[in-house]
This record gives structure tokens, sequence and C-alpha cells, in this order.
């Protein structure tokens, strides 16, 4: 009861600021991520939207555990808008790029955002729904020094690109947050 409470009140705070947004996304609930992808999370999450940018799904908080997902990537198209910096100087991705070339492509985004350090690690299969996809884990550290791991779900289909990328601090709240995440993963649905 306590946490939920915490819940509401950060809610209440993001909305009276103007500036964010939340819905809460219950345990055991549908819920749609775009272009025909969608969860049944099995922890409630928040889904926090801000203004100018793509939105975040958080058990903690932004900055303790985010899973960020961007669905139906084009050809042709960044993994992630750099306002910045060019979409071919951020890097695009290509319908015959290998899974090794799309960890190369988040890695190499990630890096152009400002992250430091990005690496990944442990390319495998795994499933996106009943699509085959694949898996990595990512590490780098944040432009305030913080040491940040990560899991990345991925799936081509239909020529586009999804992307699920989970994140948390290195110290306690990866390892805290980890399996809640995996179980989000485990429950994506793509048509």
């Amino acid at each position: 009861m306590i946490r939920r409470k915490h819940l509401v009140a950060a809610l209440a705070a993001l909305f009276l600021s103007g500036c964010a947004g939340a819905d809460l996304l219950a345990a055991g609930q549908p819920a749609d991520l775009g272009d025909g992808v969608s969860i049944v999370p099995t922890t409630a999450w928040a889904k926090v939207h801000s203004m100018g940018a793509e939105p975040i799904l958080t058990i903690d908080g932004i900055g303790l555990d985010e899973v960020h997902y961007y669905m139906g990537v084009e050809a042709g198209k960044p993994i992630i808008t750099i306002p910045t910096i060019s979409d071919k100087e951020t890097g695009t991705y290509s319908t015959g790029m290998l899974p090794n070339d799309v960890m190369d492509l988040l890695v190499g985004t990630l890096s152009k955002a400002g992250e430091q350090g990005v690496h990944a690690s442990h390319l495998s299969p795994a499933k996106f729904g009943a699509v085959n996809g694949f898996k990595f884990a990512l590490a780098y550290v944040t432009k305030d020094g913080l040491d940040m791991q990560g899991e990345a779900l991925i799936a081509q289909r239909g020529g586009k690109l999804d992307v699920l990328v989970f994140v948390a601090p290195q110290e306690y709240y990866f390892a805290r947050r980890l399996p809640d995440a995996e179980q989000l993963f485990a429950t994506v649905r793509a048509n």
C-alpha cells in the first residue's frame, strides 16, 4: 500500500509539472507498444511520457530502471532519433542487416547520444513473441558517470526492426529489476 501511495504521489507530481505524464500498466493487462507489438506485464509498470521524447516503461522511476521501445523502425531510419545529429550520421537500419550489424548500430547510436564506453556482448537467438529474434547484453557509462547495464531484445519482421531495451544502474537496480524486464520481454506478442 505504501508503494502505491508513492507511485500515485510521483504520478501527480509529473502531471502537475506539465512536462511529463504517466499511465499505469497493470499486471495482467495487455499494453500496445505500436506496430502490432504488445506486452502483458506480470508486474505493474508506469509508462512515462515526456515532451519531445519516446515513452519509457519503469517500475522504480526514470534513471533507476527503464525499458525503452522502438517498434517498426523502417529501412533508412535510425533506431533512435538524436535531435542534434542527422539520421545518416546516427546510422540507419537496413533490411539486409545481420543481428551483429543491428547490435553494432544500437551501440553506435547510444555512443552518439552521449553514452560513454558503450559495448555489447552475449549475442544470442531469442524469441520475440512468435518471431525469431535475438538478444544481447549492454553496458555503458552515462554522461554523469553512472555505470549502466542492460539487455536488448530485437526482431526483424516485415522489413522493419522492433527494439526493446532494458537499462538500469549496475549497482543494485540492474540485478533487482532484470527478472521483471525478462518477464516483460517474455510476454511480447507480435502480429
